[in-house]
């Protein structure tokens, strides 16, 4: 019996990659195997996925940033009347 391929799992969506389908060279893909258990590994699709919420969220913390500032400039206001 042939012994299969070897592959990662992505840490996200939990599927499993040979080296093709992640896209790393053999060699390469070779030491991620080897290291992927103590550093974790994220596949292109959900590493894409994360990028796009984490721009989602920094724009949502940009526009509540500028609304707490604008209730502070009006509670100072307040407190001066």
């Amino acid at each position: 019996m042939a012994e299969a391929d070897p592959v990662i799992r992505c840490d996200i969506c939990d599927n499993d990659y040979d080296s093709q389908c992640a896209g790393v060279p053999y060699d390469t893909f070779m030491i991620l195997v080897s290291t992927v258990r103590d550093c974790g590994w994220v596949c292109f699709e959900c590493r894409r996925i994360q990028k796009t919420v984490v721009n989602c969220l920094t724009t949502s913390l940009a526009t509540i940033n500028e609304t707490v500032a604008d209730m502070k400039r009006i509670i100072d206001q307040l407190k001066r009347h």
